[in-house]
């Protein structure tokens, strides 16, 4: 086609889409809705959306229309027009707005839907058959082609599925229903308000195209006295997804399907949305895939119902028991009638159980044994009712009836099995031991039995027909074996009295003498210690054993209790992955804003759990494990898994490869592992399992030895073997142990382009070996990755995405320099140990000292700023760049020049790249080199960067630490009071009624600053010397001052407040009471700075400055005076951003001595 036919063709299409968008706009009236309102209510309305291909890229307005016939909005009378704001109804639930967080995720959750119903791009129409197969082949077996067509059949009946034209039979099958080419069916959705009349209700008609080849065009229209098309097995595929993507609730509450067909829903529906996650729970639970994704039974509403009131039943009647039984009430006349209503209300139980469970589970179900209980009862009742009536009670004695309704009260335990309280727990459990004890129990008995009958048999033949057991009384006791047999059992147990209260043992020790006592006491020791101790032990470790085995005894109960567990596991899955999610959403956010993400609502749970929120890559670190076992639900879930209380710690014991990350498969087989108590299989599993080890380390290390052989003795048998191999051969691993723990990519494209790939890893391809499972092993030798298979297929895109990167743009640069020429050695990447302490002169120093000045000499002439460290404070990037100078060359006038043009350089290359705000280190700010920064700023020209020097947060601090630690009658001694610091704190000391010394030579400055300070310049006084302000308590140096004069002059623990550089040496200031106030202190949770710039574990107040001002994006700069008014606010905002004051209490033996 050439280039005029194409145009003429792009005119057509222009004019059919503009009459398509004429189509589907709605007849309303003109002031109906504004342009906006109906942007919202038609665009925003997931009805048409809908009709929007699935996986289009971009926003509503970037989507295209299909090439099929055109939608129309169902025209509604002027009264019943809505607009989406005010109605808020439709289908807003079932959206999927409302349960995921993106439309991205929305779009790849329907695609997914679609491709597991198999529903071709186009589809419009789905036979029972088609989804039968659909669930069929994601593992879902259990539900068949009838049921399928059942389910659809709901559905199709509730949007009330018609045909347009002719209507057609309800035994239309569906192979005649697709020959049926050209007929049009439509559809309407009804709104949430299931209790309004369909013709009230804003509701969603579509007219559906349906062709042999199931695809048609989609369009709105009015459905128009068309009959159903239900009972045809088939349902919209629209709408099919529609219902799946809803809340389970809604689909409740609007009751679209019934008992049945809902069940099939919800295992439908786990089914198609995370089937790989069920499937993962499945392999790792051994179960079927069709008993996890099937709802859990439900109990029976009228059973529910029934239990407590069969429990108030039961103890009722025992209390009617207790109370016949009484000799009072035994003879009134009303008893007939109570028994009668028991009676009856015992066959009205066995009939309503009946009723509700049916004859084949009452009679041969889990409970059968209970059940015929029941009706033997039930019989006992009627006849004992019989019995009263006729009044044979008295003649036959039938009281053996009662005791058999106060067995009853044990239905107790099984009521309570059913509700599962905890309140019952240790009563099942004793109830479950003494059924497991019987056999023991009854074992005991025969015991005690032979040991009695061997005792009696001595006693009967020695004494029974002794004629002294007249004369004592005891004839009857010592006549027959069973008669002896009682009388020792009294005896061993306490009860050894004749008939006339003596004691038996005292008359026969009497009587028969030394004989008697030794043969009682031997017996007695034999039964009493030893018989019945021995009973009462094996008797409580049988009984405690059969009340903590479990429960599943059976095949079926085993059945049951393994779908419990997976369930379980699964619902604790979800929970898992859904904090993951919100952790990694809060996240980004929390860098980008600053502050903490507020904590996760537990109650807020997200409706839909799909394939989207597990996948490969999901990983729980221990924040995010944290995080979840905090919610009640992750609890009550972990308690019914009988994990153990410490569930804190669970994620060390998980976590057995100290990768710092559970994935999906880990997490859940340790899980499961650990649930339960210790069982000698766990313990003979551990030993096995270190055993295996031992062998797999025994033949790693017989196979290191032999490559270490082959590595230095072969060359050495060939003659050919060095020395210099060892320290390369080490040197090598460590070269390489260092390029795969960067924390940057250091390795460039060019050298993984050739052969150096197999055998150089790199930092990309370290982090893969700890992200993705069971890849990117061989970290010293790539190749055999390549060979065996193993290396990730993202490897080399990860290294060209990685290096393809731009740095995050820099927002604060510190300009230092350096203090002395040992500073030169204490950079990061000369030595990061040294650059993370404090900078001082070491012995070893001293002969490196030609090669620094060197050094130094060719970056003064080569280099104009060199970066020391990049790092973040919280989400503001920073950097701090360093002055290839030292500090005694500030000092020289001839390398001033050359130094503020370095300055100069230095702004203009941070303004280049992108730097909103530079800081001033201390000398870079002094007065005599640019005035404090004021004669950098007609050289800046039109540049937008900010020049600080930080002097304010500097007076903010150390005016903080004089409020917190002074009073307004304190006298205090400050040295460099003349300074901009100096000046702005004489001006608030003033004003607070400080007496403040003033150590200055220049009497200019010192009138300047107290004229300032208006009438409060009379507590400012001028000295010369040091040496005057001996007494005081309180000293400021803003100036440099030698240690021994410091410790001659100030007395120990006093309060020295300190922003001179150099600073008092730690150990000086341990005998003061010190704050340093030029240097703040911070969380090392909000930065990953490790440079020292000073002092450890603090930064300089002017970098904290410039820091402040780039998070409070002040668009100002900071030079000249320090304006006084402002120095109290600087230290709020200072405390806003975490910075804070490092305060040192006294220390030293001077301290103490003192």
């Amino acid at each position: 086609m050439d280039k005029p036919g194409f145009a003429r063709f792009l005119d057509r299409s222009l004019e059919d889409f503009r009459r398509q968008l004429l189509d589907v706009y709605p007849d309303y009236p003109d002031s109906a809705l504004r342009p906006e309102d109906l942007q919202a209510s038609v665009l925003n309305d997931e009805r048409y959306s809908s009709l929007l291909p699935f996986g289009s890229e971009g926003t509503v307005f970037e989507k295209r229309w299909h090439a099929s016939p055109p939608a129309k909005i169902v025209a509604q009378p002027p009264d019943r027009q809505l607009s989406m704001q005010s109605s808020g109804r439709l289908a807003r639930k079932e959206s999927l707005q409302a349960a995921l967080p993106s439309g991205i995720e929305q779009r790849a959750v329907r695609q997914r839907l679609q491709l597991r119903l198999g529903a071709c791009a186009g589809q419009t129409m789905m036979s029972g058959v088609e989804l039968h197969h659909a669930v069929v082949a994601l593992g879902l077996t259990r539900y068949t082609e009838e049921d399928a067509t059942t389910f659809l059949n709901q559905l199709s009946e509730y949007i009330a599925l018609q045909y347009d034209d002719d209507a057609i039979p309800r035994n239309l099958s569906n192979r005649s229903l697709r020959r049926d080419s050209d007929r049009e069916a439509s559809w309407r959705w009804p709104s949430q308000d299931t209790q309004a009349p369909l013709s009230s209700e804003m509701a969603m008609t579509m007219t559906l195209s349906i062709k042999s080849s199931q695809k048609g065009s989609r369009r709105l229209s009015a459905a128009a006295n068309a009959d159903t098309l239900t009972g045809c097995g088939m349902a919209p595929v629209e709408a099919l997804m529609r219902v799946f993507l809803a809340e389970d609730k809604d689909i409740v509450r609007r009751k679209i399907f019934d008992s049945r067909c809902l069940k099939q829903y919800k295992a439908m529906k786990e089914i198609l949305l995370a089937s790989d996650t069920n499937r993962l729970v499945a392999e790792l639970t051994f179960v079927r895939i069709n008993d996890l994704a099937a709802p859990p039974e439900e109990a029976s509403q009228p059973r529910t119902y029934l239990e407590p009131l069969v429990v108030i039943m039961i103890i009722t009647n025992a209390v009617i028991i207790g109370i016949q039984s009484d000799p009072n009430h035994k003879d009134w006349y009303g008893w007939t009638a109570v028994e009668a209503a028991f009676a009856c209300w015992l066959i009205t139980e066995i009939v309503l159980r009946t009723w509700v469970m049916g004859w084949t589970a009452y009679l041969y179900g889990e409970e059968r044994m209970w059940n015929f209980f029941d009706i033997c009862v039930a019989l006992i009742a009627i006849v004992d009712v019989a019995v009263f009536r006729m009044g044979l009670d008295e003649a036959t004695g039938l009281y053996g009836t009662w005791l058999l309704r106060i067995f009853r009260l044990i239905r107790l335990v099984r009521v309570m099995r059913v509700f599962r309280l905890r309140l019952m727990q240790d009563l099942r459990l004793m109830v479950k031991g003494l059924l497991g004890g019987v056999w023991t129990l009854a074992l005991s008995f025969i015991l005690l039995f032979l040991i009695l009958y061997i005792v009696a048999g001595f006693a009967t033949i020695f004494i029974g027909d002794d004629p002294r057991l007249v004369e004592l009384g005891l004839e009857l006791q010592f006549r027959t074996v069973p008669d002896s047999m009682f009388t020792a059992f009294r005896c061993f147990t306490g009860d050894c009295n004749s008939d006339s209260g003596e004691p038996i043992s005292s008359l026969l020790a009497a009587q028969y003498g030394v004989p008697f006592i030794l043969g009682f006491v031997a017996s007695y020791l034999l039964v009493a210690l030893g018989i019945f101790n021995v009973i009462l032990a094996v008797y409580v470790d049988i009984t405690m054993k059969a009340a903590k085995e479990t429960e599943a005894l059976t095949a079926e109960q085993h059945f049951r209790e393994s779908i419990r567990i997976a369930r379980t596991t699964r619902e604790l899955l979800k929970r898992f992955a859904a904090a993951h999610r919100w952790l990694e959403m809060h996240k980004e956010d929390e860098l980008d804003s600053g502050s903490h993400s507020p904590p996760m609502d537990t109650t807020v749970q997200t409706p839909i759990f799909t394939d989207e929120d597990v996948h490969e890559n999901l990983a729980i670190n221990k924040e995010c494990f944290l995080m979840a076992i905090q919610d009640r639900e992750v609890q009550h879930l972990m308690n019914q898994l009988d994990l153990p209380p410490d569930r804190a710690n669970l994620f060390e014991i998980i976590d057995a490869d100290g990768s710092g990350a559970l994935h999906i498969a880990e997490l859940v087989h340790g899980l499961l592992k650990v649930r339960g108590e210790v069982k000698k299989s766990d313990t003979v599993a551990a030993l096995l399992a270190t055993k295996a080890v031992q062998e797999m380390v025994q033949e790693m290390q017989h196979e290191q030895k032999s490559d270490m052989e082959y590595l230095f003795l072969v060359p050495a048998w060939f003659g050919c073997f060095s020395t210099a191999l060892i320290p390369i051969y080490f040197v090598f691993f460590d070269i390489m142990n260092c390029i795969g723990h960067c924390n940057f990519e250091c390795m460039p494209t060019w050298a993984q382009a050739g052969p150096l790939k197999y055998f150089i890893y790199t930092s990309s391809y370290h982090s893969l070996h700890h992200s993705k499972y069971k890849y990117n092993y061989c970290l010293f030798c790539p190749i055999w990755d390549y060979l065996g298979g193993t290396v990730h297929s993202t490897t080399d895109s990860l290294h060209q995405e990685v290096l393809s990167q731009k740095s995050r743009q820099l927002e604060v640069v510190f300009l230092a320099h350096g203090h002395a020429l040992y500073s030169m050695l204490h950079l990061p990447w000369l030595s990061p140990f040294l650059a993370s302490h404090q900078h001082e002169q070491r012995w070893w120093m001293l002969p490196l000292q030609p090669l620094t000045f060197l050094w130094v000499l060719f970056c003064r002439h080569c280099l104009s700023t060199a970066c020391v460290q990049r790092f973040h404070y919280r989400s503001t990037q920073c950097a701090t760049w360093c002055l290839p100078v030292t500090g005694h060359f500030y000092f020289m006038k001839s390398h001033r020049q050359s130094i503020f043009d370095m300055q100069v350089q230095a702004v203009k290359d941070a303004d280049d790249a992108g730097v909103k705000y530079l800081g001033l280190a201390h000398l870079n700010k002094a007065e005599f080199l640019n005035q404090g920064g004021k004669d950098l700023l007609p050289l800046l020209g039109d540049r937008k960067i900010k020049i600080v020097h930080g002097n304010t947060l500097t007076a903010a601090a150390v005016w903080q630490a004089l409020q917190e630690h002074t009073q307004p009658k304190d006298e205090i001694v400050f040295a460099g009071s003349t300074s901009k610091i100096g000046r702005a704190l004489c001006i608030l000391l003033a004003r607070r009624g400080h007496t403040v010394r003033m150590i200055t030579g220049c009497e200019e400055r010192f009138q300047k600053i107290k004229g300032e300070a208006g009438e409060f310049g009379k507590n400012l006084v001028r000295v010369q010397t040091y040496e005057e302000g001996v007494g005081c308590g309180v000293w400021i140096l803003g100036k440099w001052m030698e240690p021994k004069r410091i410790q001659a002059l100030i007395p120990p623990g006093s309060l020295i407040i300190d922003f001179a550089v150099p600073h008092v040496s730690e150990e000086v200031a341990r005998d003061y009471r010190y704050v340093n106030g030029a240097a703040l202190s911070y969380s090392m949770k909000e930065t990953d700075l490790t440079f020292c710039h000073d002092v450890p574990n603090t930064v300089p107040a002017c970098l904290a400055a410039a820091v402040i001002h780039a998070r409070e994006d002040t668009q100002r700069h900071e030079i000249g005076e320090v304006e006084v008014e402002e120095v109290e606010g600087w230290w709020d905002k200072a405390s806003r951003h975490g910075f804070r004051l490092a305060y040192r209490e006294p220390m030293g033996k001077r301290a103490k001595i003192e």
